[in-house]
């Protein structure tokens, strides 16, 4: 786990470092409210890591925050313990309404990953209950229909998903899937002036 961490910091200084164009070991970084990090000038860029096993992703926000989950779909268990203590009824009732077992795990994560990407997007992590993010699933992804903070705007931000598996790119960020791994994840982030509600941020796969 400490190893994991410290790998993706260094990524994240690398790959903030071709943003603002200048050398890994002068991006200063910081844990700033709930351990989110953060650059700790004001060059930026706003930015959010996570990691899953092989998977890395860091996803860089323009002109506000930005959080993202990304998780692997492998075997979870107690899942519907998880699932009782953590979704809403409307949730839980969508995650059991799927085909089959592996579909029904992938929902899972896509429920969990969206939860995860909001708490980090308010900066908040676990102080803020994932049963006070009420989700709303929708034909092109999941919907944020409504948050229990004071810092949610449902109008000010874009939510995106994406989908890491063999041959796939990620569809807004930087990210090193591994081979034969199948991941599902949320980005939440800060809406541009004049951008459309279901814009995405260009793809930059890295290596």
């Amino acid at each position: 786990m400490r190893d994991r961490w410290v790998r993706g910091r260094l990524a994240a200084r690398r790959i903030l470092a071709g943003v603002r164009g200048e050398r890994a070991d002068a991006v200063p970084l910081l844990e700033g409210d709930g351990r989110k990090p953060r650059v700790a000038d004001d060059r930026g860029p706003p930015f959010n890591l996570s990691h899953s096993g092989p998977v890395f992703v860091l996803a860089c926000g323009g002109h506000g925050p930005v959080g993202v989950d990304v998780e692997r779909v492998e075997p979870l268990r107690d899942l519907d313990g998880v699932a009782t203590r953590v979704f809403l009824d409307p949730e839980r009732d969508w995650m059991n309404a799927a085909e089959d077992q592996h579909a029904r795990l992938r929902r899972f994560y896509r429920l969990w990953t969206a939860k995860e990407a909001v708490m980090k997007y308010l900066g908040t992590g676990f102080a803020l209950e994932p049963s006070s993010i009420a989700l709303e699933p929708t034909a092109l992804g999941m919907d944020v229909a409504s948050v229990d903070h004071a810092g949610w705007d449902p109008d000010a931000v874009i939510v995106s998903h994406l989908r890491l598996g063999p041959g796939t790119l990620p569809a807004t960020l930087d990210a090193t899937p591994a081979p034969g791994t199948a991941a599902v994840g949320t980005i939440v982030r800060h809406r541009e002036p004049g951008a459309e509600p279901d814009a995405d941020p260009p793809i930059r796969p890295w290596r």
